[in-house]
């Protein structure tokens, strides 16, 4: 009932009301964190007792106990996205307890449970690191991907405030003239909910593919092209590619990137996709052909949906780093493999710019750093060093708010 309560804190402006705002949180927290550590110590308790397992999950309906019910513990236990909510969470209970007195209850209890998690941890660290088989992989998709959608679409396009983004369309212009068809882009937007549920600073990718009439001018010396322009092989094998970036905005500004959002895999305009509070633009180092390839690797995944399950075994449905992926997957020049990661195979945008951090210094880097914008508040745009971008992976989720506090 309390973490029902308390579960849109975020809707109260930290700013004008910090004192509310930290309180409802942290009550929310505390109540998450008291819920965890009751599953932690049942599953602790039970062990391997298989009987006991199966008795538990039996059906009580005169006590309103569903069937599966112990199996549900033990996975909220092990589930990522748990440990993910949990670890977020104590980041930002560093931020919010300096609003609130040291004596404040809800800051005594969150600690207090925080303590009790740790020691339970230490005492019996395989409940929490052994994902029960039968659970995760019988009842995981089953049970949890009906919310795992819901939320993501309900905090989708949440944002903790009404401000504009840092960079604008004048920043953007200023760089436009350096991108390259087949460029990646890694962006962030602060205040957006959906930052808390996904690892790593930025928290999302995009491919730049250029207008038809720039993949026109640089592909034109091609040999592959057979004295074909890429509009025309555009318009040829992807047809709704093709009237997709024919459509121009209202300033008359064409489509040139690609990217998996809410509604799927769409072509946007370099404002639309770019105009976010942090962008970097990293280079692969692969041939203008290899370029080429890459482009036309990606153009067949238009249209497709979102992949709400964030895992890359499914290619029907993409999440936007695996839209990269699927870019660049079969040139042998460049390797964006993704990982398996709490029983997902993924590769999240974060990961791509620790790949860059790991190979700068190697001859055969295969990634290059184009530039990078750096937001520092609303219409103030930092333009980064390489070396300044190899550490912007391990910055704090909440990096813009203990900036400008």
């Amino acid at each position: 009932m309390l973490k029902n309560r308390h579960r849109t804190f975020y809707q109260v402006n930290g700013f004008s009301h910090p004192k509310l705002h930290a309180q409802s949180f942290l009550i929310a927290y505390a109540a998450h964190l008291g819920q965890y550590r009751a599953a932690a110590l049942a599953t602790a308790k039970i062990g391997k007792q298989e009987t006991a397992k199966k008795l538990l999950d039996d059906a009580h309906p005169q006590l309103g106990i569903p069937s599966g019910s112990f199996a549900r513990i033990q996975l909220m236990v092990t589930r990522p996205d748990e440990i993910i909510r949990l670890n977020a969470g104590r980041a930002y209970l560093k931020l919010m307890q300096n609003r609130l007195a040291a004596d404040d209850p809800t800051v005594i209890r969150a600690k207090e449970q925080i303590k009790d998690i740790d020691h339970l941890v230490k005492k019996d660290v395989g409940v929490f690191v052994k994902n029960p088989l039968d659970v995760l992989e019988h009842k995981a998709s089953k049970a949890w991907f009906p919310v795992q959608k819901g939320v993501a679409l309900g905090i989708a396009a949440v944002r903790t405030t009404k401000r504009e983004n840092f960079i604008t369309q004048n920043h953007l212009e200023a760089e436009s003239d350096k991108l390259l068809p087949g460029d990646i882009f890694l962006t962030r937007r602060e205040w957006h909910l959906t930052n808390l549920g996904i690892p790593g600073y930025w928290t999302h990718a995009a491919l730049h593919i250029g207008s038809l009439e720039q993949m026109d001018l640089y592909f034109a010396d091609l040999s592959e092209m057979n004295e074909q322009t890429p509009s025309a092989i555009i318009q040829e094998r992807f047809p709704k590619v093709y009237a997709e970036l024919t459509q121009s905005d209202s300033s008359g500004i064409f489509p040139s990137v690609m990217e998996a959002l809410g509604p799927g895999v769409v072509l946007q305009t370099l404002a639309a996709s770019a105009t976010a509070d942090s962008l970097a633009v990293l280079r692969p180092q692969v041939s203008k052909a290899d370029r080429w390839d890459a482009l036309l690797s990606a153009l067949p995944h238009f249209g497709k949906p979102y992949n709400y399950q964030f895992d890359f075994r499914i290619d029907t449905a993409l999440v936007c780093s695996q839209l990269i992926h699927k870019a660049y997957e079969t040139i042998d020049s460049i390797e964006l493999e993704p990982k398996m990661n709490g029983g997902r195979l993924l590769l999240s945008p974060n990961e791509i710019a620790i790949k860059f951090d790991q190979e700068h210094d190697q001859v055969d880097a295969e990634l290059k750093l184009v530039t990078f914008l750096d937001g520092t508040d609303i219409g103030k745009v930092a333009i980064r060093s390489a070396e300044q971008f190899r550490t912007s992976w391990s910055r704090p989720k909440w990096h813009i708010v203990f900036k400008s506090e």
